[in-house]
Parts: C-alpha cells; sequence; structure tokens
C-alpha cells in the first residue's frame, strides 16, 4: 500500500515537471543574450547582465572578466559545431579538484546558461578530463536544472 502510493507521488511529480520545463525553459530565453551568476543568496543562477547582441566570444569576453575576478579558471573557445560550442579551461585542475563540487557545478552552470542565451546555441561542450568534481562533455539548454551532460 505504501509502495502504491509513493509510486502514485512520483508519477505525479514526474508528470509536473514535464509541464513545467518548457516554460521554465521560455522563461529563461525571455531574457536574452546575456550573463547568468549566482547572486548572493541563490541556489541557482540568475540572469545579471544583458548583452544584446552579443555573440559567443562576446560572452566568453564578459564571463572571463568574472573569473579573473574571483580567480577561476578562464574559459577558452575551440571551435563552434553545428548549435555546439566546444570549449576548455585555462585551469583543469582548479575547476576539477580544488573548487568542490558545488563550485565546479556552479561555474560549469553559468558557462552553460551564459552561452547558450547566444542566438543558435543550443549546448556547450566542456573538452576537459574527467575529474573529481568536474565531468567533460556536451551541456545543453533543454537539460540546466539540474545540469547534466547529455
Amino acid at each position: 500500500m505504501v509502495n502504491q502510493r509513493l509510486k502514485a507521488k512520483n508519477d505525479l511529480l514526474a508528470s509536473q515537471n514535464e509541464n513545467v520545463q518548457p516554460r521554465i525553459q521560455e522563461l529563461i530565453a525571455g531574457y536574452g543574450t546575456g550573463i547568468w551568476d549566482y547572486a548572493e543568496n541563490t541556489n541557482y543562477p540568475v540572469f545579471v547582465k544583458s548583452m544584446k547582441g552579443a555573440g559567443v566570444r562576446d560572452v566568453m569576453a564578459e564571463l572571463n572578466d568574472r573569473f579573473r575576478k574571483y580567480k577561476q579558471p578562464k574559459v577558452q573557445f575551440k571551435k563552434k559545431e553545428d548549435a555546439t560550442v566546444f570549449i576548455s579551461v585555462d585551469n583543469e585542475d582548479q575547476l576539477g579538484e580544488q573548487m568542490g563540487s558545488n563550485g565546479a557545478l556552479g561555474y560549469m552552470a553559468v558557462v552553460t546558461y551564459s552561452l547558450t542565451s547566444v542566438k543558435g546555441i543550443d549546448c556547450v561542450y566542456f573538452d576537459i578530463g574527467e575529474s573529481e568534481h568536474a565531468s567533460p562533455g556536451k551541456y545543453c539548454k533543454d537539460r540546466l536544472e539540474p545540469l547534466t551532460p547529455k
């Protein structure tokens, strides 16, 4: 009996999540191109700077200015293929081993949210080595919460 109730609740939550995800994507897209970051006392990235008309390299330059301030790894453009931007970072050890799980995940979320805000970009491929706190792979705007590779 308890298992049936838990299964029914789980099914209901899964159904609600399916209905909410498209709405979340619409809301995120409504901000347009810009920078996402963690504000004080938030658990998710928030839109912090509009960059209407900016391209991938413009957004990366703004991210790197922010990362420099906080002594975080800089993102490096490798290539763009279809709707995916391939990037690396200048200090993989810092990202994967020194920032902790939350720090690495937060960093990757900020990069993914910001770069996928550029028109025509749906995914970011992190071309990094496997590490304790960061995984290489393709992270896409349709899978932002929780951030997991596709």
